[in-house]
């Protein structure tokens, strides 16, 4: 009888229905939505409050919290949802599909008209599953669609799709939801009148707030000596005056800002007076403040170039300006926080905060190596049960670089005090809008936490972003700029601008008349996220501590760009893991840092939702295929298998052969890894030579890409590149297993997938869309499971 594989690897016709126009409308809607982090949450609640605005009546809500809602009474749906993994459901809507799954009543959405917005990546095969999935279930359920569903790429930049599907999505709800107001009717802002606005601007007199009122009177005498104004106001009048061909330049440059002002001398140094700081006896001393200022990072400007703003006529499809969501109140009678290396309270994580030390650190390859790898091992305090199996994973809650958090409160024009001693709570603005999911806790915070745990502060920005930076920015021609960005003509530049991966101060270093309140950018900055890491450990083995590999993220950005940047988490672990040394040319294992309990790392476990754990049945053989750290589950597969063996040999036996017995308990494991040079990248080699000569895996397969010269041949062959050449050399053995023993594949991008079509067609005597389907009907029955996460 055929057992099944188990593939191991890591990295409907459209519905164009028409309403009755004889069906009743609905009086009200409900927008449902599932994020991983974020984005399908903000989309979602902006869309509510937008149709709240044209006149419709609705609610939103998690999927998760379905039952807040009847889903048989529900009339008209708006589904908006993500994808994680290799299109799997976001975790906020586990609970649905749950229900989902166990539901008997066969006509539970019989009365819903729905529409439903997908977030993707075409970098993953699965592109959008989770909204495919859902509109086929949905309609098997009784559900009729109203609009067609929206498919948005993150590789392209969502706004292509999400803007364009909004924008079409409000007559085809007015068709099946009533309008109880009309919506007010607003003319599309050009180039021209944008300009006209901003060149009206008023830079009157303003009494500066730290000057005396008895002196306030005499700042408008004429010929007066004091310029009161601001450095924003004096670079608007600037601005005016400036000729228009002066500012088109590449990247985006400041306007002039007047060192000697009221408000500069209190952080900056003329240069003319600098020099006189360091004399002996000197009374003219550095403020500590402006010296620790002057350490951190100043932000890289923008590229962007200007050719189809200055030949279009007007600017079109710009995004509405969001709506006020969030606002800071000041908690007076609130002491100052205490210095604390905790994750504050407001964060809320998936599962319980667990707070382990940095046990052991080794760099696991050669300082010429393409890329810094790390394997740490972490510890669990006494008393904490942290149960996890080979596959599952955990997120580490990292702060974002306090670099980049300093410079930003600084940029925003807040004291140090302001920003680490003031505690505030977030409220909503308005009776009836919800704040983000990420910010309904923070009740008692500083801005630092919210700066360093509640708010990203490195992924390029919205769209939405842009447009609210625009509302704030005194220059005519920076705010123009913004604008341009934000519409249909600047769509190329936009794509231009996420390339360059921009941080917040990034854009507000390259917009220096921005200046934009911190409430507002709460309401478009993506939440914080934990950083997914896979256990590269068994328990059977190390019951108490977890341990994890990762590539450290650093880099520089393409020509012409050429800009050093640099991950979240993954610099953060090699600094306080004490930047372990690099291995020797000659060595094949590193020496291990032990911290002991110095450190400590806050982690939160996500147990394996997708199955990609090992099958409980042991005779099952599998491939396992995970190039560069992709192989690192595999590493706690294997060490999970190996203890497993121990065991049963241990038990012993009833037959002659005990020892036999037990070897045959286990089915034959296939591993193929992929790195670039042998010497400098292969990670785990002592793991992998161990676990062959053990037994416990009968073929290894390693591939090194940059040891390959043209028409190099080993063994009497030509030598591969990557992994998916030795898969399709060793094809018959694959399929043979596949179709023949059983087995599981997990952990395999793009090019592997192939590799395993093309073994189908060829062994399999299949068609490519029979392939297709084949390998397709594997993953839906969970024989072939792959493991794609990013790191930063």
């Amino acid at each position: 009888m055929t057992k099944n594989i188990h593939l191991y690897h890591t990295n409907s016709p459209p519905a164009h229905m028409v309403i009755s126009t004889t069906q009743e409308k609905s009086d009200d809607f409900v927008v449902l939505y599932a994020s991983q982090t974020g984005n399908a949450e903000w989309i979602a609640k902006n869309i509510l409050q937008e149709a709240k605005e044209r006149g419709h009546n609705g609610e939103v809500y998690v999927l998760n919290d379905f039952e807040k809602v009847s889903l048989p009474d529900l009339r008209t749906i708006i589904f908006v949802t993500s994808n994680t993994g290799d299109g799997d459901p976001p975790d906020n809507s586990s609970k649905f599909w749950k229900h989902l799954r166990r539901n008997k009543q066969k006509d539970l959405f019989a009365r819903a008209r729905f529409t439903i917005l997908g977030l993707g990546d075409t970098n993953y095969s699965n592109f959008n599953n989770t909204a495919k999935k859902l509109e086929r279930k949905v309609k098997e359920l009784g559900g009729t669609v109203f609009y067609e569903k929206g498919l948005a790429d993150d590789a392209q930049g969502l706004e292509a799709v999400v803007d364009p599907w909004i924008s079409n999505l409000w007559p085809k709800l007015a068709d099946v939801c009533v309008q109880h107001t009309k919506p007010p009717t607003t003319a599309e802002p050009t180039v021209t009148l944008v300009a006209d606005q901003l060149k009206s601007l008023s830079v009157a007199a303003k009494p500066d707030p730290d000057l005396p009122e008895a002196l306030a009177k005499y700042l408008d005498l004429p010929n007066f000596l004091v310029d009161h104004r601001s450095d924003t106001e004096k670079a608007a009048a600037l601005a005016a005056t400036t000729p228009r061909a002066a500012k088109h330049k590449q990247p985006v440059e400041s306007a002039p800002v007047d060192r000697y002002s009221r408000k500069n001398r209190r952080n900056e140094i003329p240069p003319e007076v600098e020099k006189y700081l360091d004399l002996p006896n000197s009374l003219v001393t550095r403020n500590k403040d402006a010296a620790s200022a002057a350490a951190l990072p100043t932000g890289h400007r923008i590229h962007v170039d200007t050719t189809a703003l200055h030949a279009a006529k007007e600017l079109t499809a710009l995004p509405r300006v969001p709506g006020v969501v969030c606002r800071l109140v000041h908690v007076s009678n609130a002491p100052a926080p205490a210095p604390s290396t905790s994750v504050p309270s407001f964060v809320q994580a998936p599962s319980p905060i667990v707070y382990t030390t940095i046990r052991k650190a080794r760099c696991l390859t050669t300082p010429d190596a393409v890329k810094r790898t790390l394997l740490i091992e972490l510890e669990v305090p006494r008393g904490e049960e942290v149960l996890f199996e080979p596959g599952d994973a955990f997120g580490v809650l990292a702060p974002n670089e306090e670099g980049i958090v300093r410079a930003v409160v600084r940029r925003l024009g807040m004291s140090e005090k302001e920003a680490g001693e003031f505690v505030y709570r977030v409220e909503a603005e308005m009776e009836g809008v919800e704040l983000p999911s990420h910010l309904q806790r923070a009740k008692a915070v500083t801005v630092l936490d919210l700066l360093r745990y509640g708010v990203d502060l490195t992924t390029p920005p919205r769209k939405a972003m842009l447009r609210i930076l625009a509302e704030y920015t005194s220059d005519a021609e920076e705010k123009k700029l913004l604008l341009f960005l934000c519409s249909k003509q600047g769509t190329a530049q936009f794509i231009f601008l996420r390339d360059q991966s921009p941080t917040l101060l990034d854009i507000l270093t390259t917009f220096p008349t921005c200046h934009p309140p911190f409430q507002r950018l709460l309401d478009t900055l993506p939440a914080h996220q934990p950083r997914s890491y896979s256990v590269v450990n068994s328990p059977l083995a190390h019951p108490n501590s977890l341990h994890f590999a990762f590539n450290v993220l650093r880099y520089t950005t393409a020509a012409p760009f050429n800009v050093q940047r640099q991950g979240v988490a993954t610099p953060w672990l090699d600094r306080v893991a004490g930047f372990p040394s690099a291995r020797g040319i000659t060595q094949t294992r590193a020496k291990e840092v032990e911290l002991g309990a110095k450190v400590k790392v806050p982690i939160t476990i996500r147990h394996n939702a997708h199955a990609f754990v090992l099958p409980l049945d042991t005779t099952k053989p599998l491939i396992l295929i995970g190039p560069g750290t992709g192989v690192a589950p595999f590493i706690g597969f294997l060490q999970h298998r190996e203890h497993q063996r121990r065991i049963r040999m241990s038990l012993g036996g009833v037959t002659a052969f005990p020892d036999r017995d037990a070897r045959d308990g286990f089915g034959d494991v296939y591993l193929f890894y992929g790195c670039r040079e042998r010497n400098k990248d292969w990670l785990f080699r002592e793991e992998m030579e161990a676990f062959v000569e053990s037994g416990v895996v009968k073929v290894l397969e390693v591939v090194a890409s940059r040891e390959v010269a043209t028409g190099e041949e080993v063994e009497g062959r030509k030598k591969e590149k990557y992994v998916q050449d030795a898969i399709r050399r060793r094809g018959a053995e694959v399929w043979g297993l596949v179709q023949g023993k059983g087995g599981d594949t997990k952990g395999m991008a793009r090019d592997v997938h192939d590799a395993l079509t093309d073994i189908v067609c060829e062994h399999g005597g299949q068609t490519r869309e029979e392939a297709t389907k084949m390998l397709t009907g594997w993953m839906e029955r969970r024989r072939y499971l792959r493991d794609l996460t990013a790191q930063a």
